[in-house]
């Protein structure tokens, strides 16, 4: 086994057992218990060793990033490193592995020449970073993944935002009922109260832009939905202002960007503080009262082109629901690759390969209207129809919830170079 410290901001004497540093590193990088989790004076002198960090906890406060390698934070100070972490580091010891899966592929957020000389490396390649990025030329351009691999730093995918679903015990609580339950409302034809469901907690652009359009057409009310006032509502109206195809929305999404945040008062969860990031909840009787999934990725407006799957994508698995998602380019053919299904028959996703945001958006709005525009009876026979398929990536999510994260398994042969080196 190989020694590993856990860093979280800058203490690496003390260990929490029971705090979210150590369960993550647990469950998403020694599944296969490669590592020796242990403070650091209890390692020999000597010893070769990894440094875990967490970009969110150890490189920001409150949501800002905070030194010097971090751009574009200016008059920042280094990473602070005890003498022996500084030394070992400098002599080949220390292997650090740097997580940031809650994120896109935002390393340009980091100045690599700055971090190398922060970490006191002997070699940059004792350096991983993990992304929440689809790595594959396909899916990511690749001067993005030149940039990192050209000094030598090791570059891995994680899909940690996957797993974070299954640390609400309702899942695991409530699984054979809800299945039992929801097959049985469809083999039944039962009509839910609701068309669709939408989650919406950051007011992003697109998300408002969504609910606008959806407002405008006179269908929001069969949509279960809610919406944040976080950050940035006030660019809530980009598309309408900078593209005059949404022109027809401008009164719609002024309506949402001067909303406060609300959630559909719906079973009694009106009262749910969108102030707080619901990412692990998945609420069962949504799934039990509406049947279309809309998802509202992430950061589908970012300069580049490249595939992020977060928590929100995996959602409609765990209820059972077919689902339409406007995210970033690629990310339904990524959820194929994954081995998820993802509807084809019944539903149109070629948004999904269209680069440009705003083409992207208005197709996909087309084949949203469509969807929300068929009959009760039509829903009732294609779901029964989909019946296979529902099950299908239900049960692939509870088994991927079993096997070991990617990371744990990539790390190896990172891992066993930097030991015999």
């Amino acid at each position: 086994m190989l020694p590993a410290v856990l860093f979280n901001r800058g203490n690496i004497y003390n260990i929490d057992y029971d705090s979210t540093q150590y369960e993550y590193f647990q469950n998403a990088y020694n599944s296969l218990n490669y590592f020796e989790i242990k403070p650091q004076q209890y390692i020999v002198y000597g010893n070769k060793y990894v440094v875990f960090m967490d970009v969110e906890t150890d490189f920001k406060d409150d949501g800002v990033f905070k030194y010097s390698f971090c751009k574009p934070v200016d008059n920042a100070p280094d990473i602070e490193l005890d003498a022996r972490l500084y030394e070992d580091s400098g002599e080949g010891l220390v292997h650090w592995i740097i997580n940031w899966t809650t994120e896109s592929f935002t390393y340009d957020h980091i100045d690599f020449d700055i971090l190398i000389k922060s970490l006191n490396v002997k070699s940059p390649s004792q350096i991983t970073l993990v992304t929440g990025a689809y790595l594959e030329q396909e899916f990511m351009p690749q001067e993005m993944i030149d940039n990192v691999q050209s000094r030598g730093v090791n570059l891995l995918s994680g899909d940690t935002l996957r797993y974070v679903l299954f640390t609400d015990e309702n899942i695991r609580y409530n699984k054979e009922h809800f299945y039992k339950a929801r097959i049985e409302q469809i083999e039944r034809k039962l009509k839910p109260r609701f068309r669709s469901v939408c989650y919406n907690r950051r007011a992003r652009p697109h998300r408002i832009l969504i609910l606008a359009h959806m407002r405008s057409k006179g269908y929001i009310d069969s949509c279960i939905h809610s919406l944040g006032d976080h950050a940035p509502r006030g660019e809530g109206n980009s598309y309408s202002k900078n593209e005059p195809y949404f022109d027809y929305l401008s009164d719609d999404v002024d309506y949402y960007i001067n909303h406060e945040g609300f959630v559909t008062p719906v079973i009694g969860e009106q009262d749910i503080d969108l102030d707080f990031n619901h990412a692990p909840t998945v609420f069962l009787p949504h799934a039990m009262n509406s049947t279309l999934h809309i998802v509202t990725e992430t950061v589908p407006e970012v300069p580049y082109n490249s595939s992020f799957i977060t928590e929100k994508s995996y959602k409609p698995f765990l209820m059972m629901q077919p689902f339409i998602q406007f995210g970033d380019v690629n990310n339904i053919e990524v959820l194929r690759r994954k081995g998820f299904r993802t509807f084809d028959r019944w539903i149109n996703h070629d948004y999904d390969k269209e680069p440009d945001h705003k083409t992207r958006m208005i197709k996909f709005l087309a084949e949203l209207d469509r969807l929300h525009s068929m009959s009760d009876e039509w829903w009732s026979e294609t779901l029964i129809e989909m019946l296979g398929d529902l099950t299908y990536n239900f049960e692939q999510m509870h088994k991927q919830d079993k096997d070991p994260f990617a990371p744990a398994c990539d790390l190896i042969p990172i891992l066993t170079q930097f030991k015999q080196s």
